[in-house]
C-alpha cells in the first residue's frame, strides 16, 4: 500500500496491510491532501509517482530536476534553466569587462 500526495502524486511511504492506516491518514492529512492506495506494488517509491491511482515511473530528466530543484520543472522553467549562462561564460564575460575597463583607462 502506498501513501501519496493527491495533488503532486509524490509517494510518501510504502506501508503494509498490518500498519495502522488511520494513524498514517491522520498524521499526513493534517498538512497535506493525501490518499492511500490499497493495492500492493513492489516499486522503489523514489522513482515513481501516482497518477490515476497507478504508479508511473519518473523520466530521467524529472528525477534530475527533483534532485537539483526539489520539484519537477514546468516547460517554462526548463526553458529558463537552459538559457542560464554557464560558469565559464560568466567568467569569460567578467574577464572581458576587466580588459575593456583597462583599455578605457589607457585611451
Amino acid at each position: 500500500m502506498l501513501i501519496y500526495n493527491k495533488i503532486t502524486g509524490i509517494i510518501f511511504r510504502k506501508i503494509t496491510p498490518d500498519d495502522m492506516i488511520d494513524a498514517y491518514r491522520n498524521h499526513y492529512s493534517k498538512n497535506l491532501d493525501i490518499d492511500i492506495i490499497q493495492e500492493h506494488f513492489d516499486i522503489d517509491i523514489n522513482k515513481y509517482y501516482i497518477k490515476d491511482k497507478l504508479p508511473i515511473m519518473f523520466k530521467d530528466y524529472e528525477l534530475k530536476e527533483l534532485e537539483l530543484h526539489g520539484k519537477i520543472l514546468s516547460e517554462e522553467e526548463r526553458i529558463l534553466e537552459s538559457m542560464k549562462p554557464s560558469i565559464q561564460e560568466i567568467e569569460d564575460a567578467e574577464m572581458a569587462i576587466r580588459v575593456l575597463s583597462i583599455l578605457e583607462g589607457v585611451l
